[in-house]
């Protein structure tokens, strides 16, 4: 069962309305970020899920030939920097 976020209305209702969200679109290796095989993709799917859950996207970020084995990738710093600021936050 997916588990989605979200806020409690007058009813008890949760609602993803009004909230914020950011992209993160990666690719792991230099030849797919040289080719654009899978960001464009990444983009037009992940914006689509946020749609459909009436989640507005304010921020994207993308890190091209980036590995995730660890964090230390200067866009998803970024990003987990700006997630929580209290103008900027999603």
């Amino acid at each position: 069962m997916e588990s989605q976020p979200g806020r409690s209305n007058a009813n008890g209702e949760v609602t993803t309305a009004g909230l914020r969200a950011a992209l993160y679109l990666r690719v792991s290796t230099g030849r797919q970020a040289e080719h654009d095989l899978s960001i464009p993709d990444q983009r037009s799917r992940t914006a689509m899920w946020a749609a459909t859950r009436g989640l507005q996207v304010v921020a994207e970020y993308i890190e091209p030939g980036a590995s995730a084995t660890d964090d230390r990738r200067p866009e998803f710093q970024r990003m987990v920097e700006r997630a929580c600021d209290g103008e900027c936050a999603f």
